[in-house]
């Protein structure tokens, strides 16, 4: 149900993790028009890292797991830690359940079981689709012989206003 998803814009992150320093409070009333987070079904953070690189994170808040998504190999450990910091102190705040770490399961992106680019340049169109299989429930069929594929599809979704149902 995608009244159930939300996904932050890629400058949540930077904004919360100001100059490599947590920052709840720069970023604090961005979830104004969501009552309560926790009661999502699943929250999906882009990562632009490095300035040079396309990540995300997904919350799934029923599951109570919070998994990093990386196709250039990387274990997502810091921008997770980021994501605690973050839910720990929105729950203290809006005074919703509070967030207990040890009720939750985090798992760090594996190159062994994400998908993995073969280039530098691909991560885009990678974290698009990963985002997209993931908030639709689908498995993530991503591989590099069928970027160009998924490149195409976003294009012309975007061209005609809708993401077609056939993108996995």
């Amino acid at each position: 149900n995608i009244s159930n998803l939300y996904i932050t814009t890629t400058y949540f992150y930077s904004m919360l993790m100001n100059k490599n320093n947590f920052d709840y409070f720069k970023v604090r009333g961005w979830h104004k028009n969501v009552r309560n987070l926790f009661c999502l079904e699943m929250m999906i953070v882009p990562f632009h890292l490095n300035m040079n690189h396309w990540a995300c994170a997904v919350v799934r808040m029923k599951d109570k797991i919070i998994q990093g998504f990386d196709s250039n190999g990387g274990t997502m450990f810091t921008e997770i830690v980021g994501i605690i910091a973050y839910l720990t102190m929105y729950s203290e705040e809006k005074d919703v359940q509070p967030f207990d770490l040890a009720e939750w399961k985090v798992v760090l992106s594996n190159k062994n079981s994400i998908p993995q680019q073969d280039n530098g340049y691909d991560c885009g169109v990678f974290v698009c689709m990963m985002m997209y299989q993931i908030s639709m429930g689908k498995p993530l069929v991503l591989t590099q012989e069928n970027t160009s594929a998924f490149r195409h599809h976003i294009g012309w979704s975007l061209c005609n206003g809708f993401i077609g149902d056939d993108m996995t």
